[in-house]
């Protein structure tokens, strides 16, 4: 009909108790997807207990936050003194501070993408993972894999 939203239902499919698919307009609202927040809940303490193993193995791996399926791992030059590569860090503006040699996130990041997984970058020591809710266990395996050889590398002193 004219002037439906692609993918909506119609008054009388809502009163029969029909759903949207995941993602799809409803009324000009997003109808969620309830069940993959509660499974993205599940998945993601499993997650985040691997990345904390992770974490422990890796010197350069500071601090690890976050929860569900939204983490951020805090990265680190010197884990005795917990010096960054970047002191700016968070406030680096390349205008004034210029560009940083080494920036480990990007290469935590670049290391990764080598191996099919993209993760987020905004500060220079710090890398952001954050998969959809619906990621399957096998990918999540993937991707931890990814991060523990782009550590392995960043933790490998130059030769």
């Amino acid at each position: 009909p004219r002037g439906r939203v692609p993918g909506s239902l119609r008054p009388e499919q809502r009163e029969q108790g029909q759903q949207a698919p995941h993602g799809q307009r409803v009324r000009g609202r997003v109808e969620p997807d309830m069940g993959g927040t509660r499974r993205g809940g599940e998945v993601g303490a499993e997650f985040g207990a691997k990345l904390a193993e992770l974490v422990e193995r890796h010197p350069s791996a500071l601090r690890l936050s976050g929860r569900g399926l939204a983490w951020s791992i805090e990265l680190c030059k010197n884990p005795a003194t917990g010096e960054k590569w970047v002191p700016a860090d968070r406030w680096l503006t390349s205008s004034v501070d210029g560009v940083p040699e080494f920036m480990p996130g990007q290469f935590i990041a670049r290391e990764c993408e080598k191996h099919g997984v993209l993760l987020f970058n905004f500060a220079p020591n710090t890398v952001t993972i954050a998969p959809p809710l619906k990621i399957s266990r096998d990918d999540l395996a993937v991707a931890l894999d990814a991060l523990e050889q782009a550590f392995t590398e960043l933790d490998t002193p130059p030769v």
